[in-house]
């Protein structure tokens, strides 16, 4: 891949548990909502390109399928990665409780970018109101406790508020890929010379 394809695509990543719609967001943002879809195990991911400020971002969005991507061996899911959604249930507080202790495993793993590296938070499944399970105001409080920029309540089914909150993080993964990428030639352009080249 050379450097302008590099500077024109950005990776993001969705972690939630099983049943938060992070398959049917995906979907939705990139296809259109479909029934006609099953949920695997591992680590699954989709593209979409779309134009930001006249120029063409190809979006590459990974799915967490597996609660290994969180040790060693599978840093490839986070490698590069520009920014991270966390995906919870709002008729089903435990799947937001869950939340806490994922968000610490990904810290864990990104812990060298972890400074300016951006979170948003999706409560999903906005259309059940009767089955909700989760109070605003008690999201909007984690979100100010652990520094996530965005909150966004979407339904996969209606389409309510996903292009939105894809847009943003979408948004907050391009201010940090080009932020890394001039990091990293600053570092690059510290590095001493070796006059025995």
């Amino acid at each position: 891949m050379n450097e302008a394809e590099e500077e024109s695509r950005v990776k993001v990543n969705l972690i939630g548990e099983f049943g938060t719609g992070k398959t049917s967001l995906t979907q939705r943002y990139v296809d259109g909502y479909s029934h006609d879809y099953k949920s695997r195990i591992g680590i699954d991911f989709k593209a979409k390109n779309v134009i930001v400020e006249g120029k063409e971002i190809r979006v590459l969005i990974w799915e967490e399928r597996l609660p290994a991507i969180y040790e060693m061996e599978n840093l490839s899911y986070f490698r590069g990665s520009d920014a991270c959604a966390f995906v919870f249930n709002l008729t089903s507080h435990d799947s937001f409780d869950c939340l806490k202790n994922k968000k610490e495993k990904v810290e864990n793993v990104i812990a060298d970018d972890l400074n300016d590296y951006p979170f948003i938070l999706i409560g999903n499944k906005n259309d059940q109101h009767e089955l909700r399970d989760i109070n605003r105001f008690e999201v909007e409080n984690w979100c100010q406790k652990e520094g996530i920029r965005s909150y966004f309540e979407t339904s996969a089914e209606t389409g309510d508020k996903v292009d939105e909150a894809f847009s943003e993080l979408v948004r907050l993964a391009l201010i940090h890929h080009k932020s890394y990428d001039f990091k990293m030639k600053e570092l690059a352009a510290k590095e001493p010379f070796d006059e025995s080249e």
